[in-house]
């Protein structure tokens, strides 16, 4: 029988026929890895830690921040030269264990706990007697106990001695300010949260919520039962991320497993906490900064993931987006994005605080050791993008049109470029024969160089799209160039 041949730019493809043209071809997520500015601190010190920064009413921007002898307040006009104010250098003092973890802003709240903290107060523990084996109750453990901890590590099954655990529960913290701060007289969780955790508050549920470390303590309540036996929250012993949600911010549930080291992994990672934070200017698109622990060779850095609906995360590559830096850096040991969220900066960046220190993570920091915060920055909207190294194409799926034109956030490598053309919809096996819009082709398409931001696509007829409907696919061109974001 004879059948209409169609003819559009992507050649000779007769009707009935699966055509691969849509199948992405010579493309790869690519990290956008994180510039690093200077160092945010007049004299390098040991233990530094960032744990929120925001922008004030008044423009200015502050930020809490963690060191070995206590919780401080420091506030600057530019995001980069920070003072310490009056009454910030003993914002909290250190009394056992890690004071905050995370502060997050409670709007459901009455004014004088607008603000919310939340800590562990852990410890080294006989695990028969149960009696606390931290020197001084400053979180230090014993030389008992480390005798103990690397006899049980070492030694496995074969070992027969008293043995010691590490654990402790979680604080929690009110504050109408973020400055001066009271904490709850019980623990909210009978669970450490130890690592990197952030919290928040979901105005829509009236939930709080929390991602924190999870690493083979078994949760004995609150947590979602599985099919069948199993549960993932029992026994894991590569550190993972857990999800626990509340109303009642005092009373805080086993945590869920959502995020783990799986088979795409190196064999030596754990995660050692999440900088969860939205994604900016969108309700519907959820992020973190997860902290890689590299146990073979000690040192941690922070990878990139996302999801649709804080439960299910994906990577979309297994590669640092904040790495260590070079040999004798300030965080050449061990990078940490602990709580700092991401927030636009003056110069129009997108920056999160991160902490850096100079030794690696079971070393213990040496008397020259110093540790460093800095501000990690993308352009934004550049997280991760689709990269064409040489010349690639992929489809982006069947999307609802909301505006009249199509922009794009990319960048090209000398002599790249990139070219769009529309379809009104994506092929498929039974309906592979689809051509492009008329007047919307890659043939017709003038060429994006360069590096932009934002720029507008231009076909020889102009720009509009209105006419294409309010259903669209977009098939993307790519030549040495990688392509962030699109907004149409």
């Amino acid at each position: 029988d004879t059948q209409e041949v169609h003819t559009g730019n992507r050649g000779v493809n007769r009707a009935g026929d699966y055509g691969m043209y849509d199948v992405p071809l010579g493309v790869r997520w690519q990290i956008e890895e994180a510039r690093k500015s200077e160092s945010l601190m007049s004299e390098p010190g040991h233990g530094i830690k960032p744990m929120r920064a925001w922008q004030g009413d008044d423009g200015s921007y502050h930020m809490i921040y963690d060191t070995p002898g206590g919780t401080r307040h420091a506030q600057s006009r530019d995001a980069f030269a920070w003072e310490v104010p009056a009454g910030g250098e003993g914002l909290l003092n250190r009394h056992g264990g890690d004071v905050f973890k995370s502060v997050f802003e409670d709007p459901s709240a009455p004014p004088e706990q607008r603000f919310k903290g939340m800590g562990c107060d852990s410890g080294w523990y006989d695990a028969e007697t149960g009696e606390r084996m931290d020197a001084g109750g400053e979180g230090g453990a014993t030389n008992e106990a480390v005798r103990r901890w690397e006899a049980q590590e070492y030694e496995g099954p074969a070992y027969t001695g008293p043995r010691v655990e590490l654990t402790g529960v979680a604080t929690g913290w009110t504050s109408p300010d973020r400055i001066h701060w009271t904490q709850l007289p019980e623990p909210v969780a009978p669970f450490p949260m130890d690592g990197g955790l952030s919290g928040g508050y979901d105005e829509r549920s009236g939930h709080y919520f929390a991602y924190c470390r999870v690493h083979g303590v078994e949760m004995e309540s609150g947590t979602a039962p599985a099919i069948g036996s199993g549960s993932a929250e029992v026994g894991l012993v590569r550190r993972a991320i857990g999800l626990t949600r509340t109303r009642d911010f005092s009373s805080w549930p086993a945590p869920k497993l959502v995020l783990a080291p799986d088979g795409q992994d190196d064999l030596d990672i754990s995660f050692y906490g999440a900088d969860y934070f939205p994604y900016p200017g969108r309700e519907d698109l959820h992020c973190m900064l997860v902290q890689v622990y590299h146990q073979a060779s000690d040192h941690v850095d922070s990878q990139l993931a996302v999801s649709r609906d804080g439960l299910f995360w994906q990577r979309p590559e297994r590669r640092a987006i904040i790495p260590v830096g070079p040999p004798g850096s300030r965080d050449v040991g061990m990078v940490y994005s602990w709580g700092s969220g991401m927030i636009a900066l003056p110069d129009g960046s997108w920056g999160s605080l991160y902490g850096g220190m100079s030794w690696l993570h079971n070393a213990g920091a040496p008397e020259d050791g110093v540790g460093d915060i800095r501000w990690a920055t993308w352009q934004p909207h550049r997280l991760v993008g689709v990269e064409a190294p040489l010349v690639g194409r992929f489809t982006v799926p069947t999307i609802y049109r909301t505006a009249g034109e199509l922009r794009l956030n990319y960048r090209c490598k000398p002599g790249g470029a990139v070219r769009i053309e529309l379809l009104y919809a994506v092929p498929s096996r039974i309906h592979s024969d689809v051509d492009p819009v008329a007047g919307r082709t890659f043939v017709e398409c003038e060429p994006l160089t360069g590096d932009s931001i934002d720029e507008v696509v231009r076909w020889k007829s102009g720009t509009d799209i209105s006419a294409v409907g309010e259903m669209i696919g977009i098939r993307v061109e790519l030549t040495r160039a990688t392509l962030f974001a699109y907004s149409v």
